[in-house]
């Protein structure tokens, strides 16, 4: 089924773009009670199509900015249950699901969506910090350094989404520095 999402990496570049959009700026929502307002209408609109795979990944994203990681996962799961690669938001859900998992401390299903996301999405350096510090969390040391070194390869330019800054330069290197200070590796 997945063999047609091989190469999908090539409909997607980094562009040097810079778009302001304040609409979700801390004033805004506040001002604005986006996030109540949003949720009833993304409900809404699952009523006619429940099993519409952007509006629930939509409806994930209004939970998970409430910090209800849970119910944030549950309609992660049902738009991963539909998921099309080629849709712009599935590189996003992956990662989403794979942080949701982490927050939570399922390791294994963590690592599940990461694997995926660098199966589909490779180059993707923002994945392998993610697996990185999975195997951290889980006291993987070596296989850690060995992700964190990878993203120090792969650079900060070398994906081909991205979700957060430095993961190809500071974020590891700092996270080597530590890892290797815990272990009283000094040197």
């Amino acid at each position: 089924i997945r063999d047609r999402y091989k190469n999908i990496t090539s409909r997607f570049s980094n562009e040097d773009i810079i778009l302001h959009h304040y609409g979700y700026s801390v004033e805004v929502l506040e001002k604005k009670d986006k996030r109540s307002r949003n949720i009833p209408i993304l409900l809404e609109a699952l009523k006619e199509n429940p099993k519409d795979s952007f509006n629930l990944f939509n409806l994930g994203n209004e939970y998970l900015a409430q910090n209800d990681v849970n119910t944030a996962l549950h309609h992660y799961e049902l738009s991963y249950s539909n998921i099309d690669l080629t849709k712009h938001y599935s590189v996003h859900l992956l990662y989403r699901m794979a942080v949701c998992y982490q927050y939570i401390k399922k390791y294994d299903k963590a690592m599940k969506f990461v694997n995926e996301g660098l199966q589909y999405f490779s180059p993707n350096v923002d994945f392998e910090y993610l697996k990185g510090c999975l195997f951290l969390d889980t006291k993987k040391y070596t296989l850690a350094i060995d992700s964190f070194n990878t993203c120090i390869t792969i650079g900060d330019s070398g994906s081909t989404v991205k979700f957060v800054n430095n993961c190809g330069s500071i974020n590891p290197l700092i996270a080597l520095g530590n890892l290797y200070y815990s272990l009283s590796d000094y040197d």
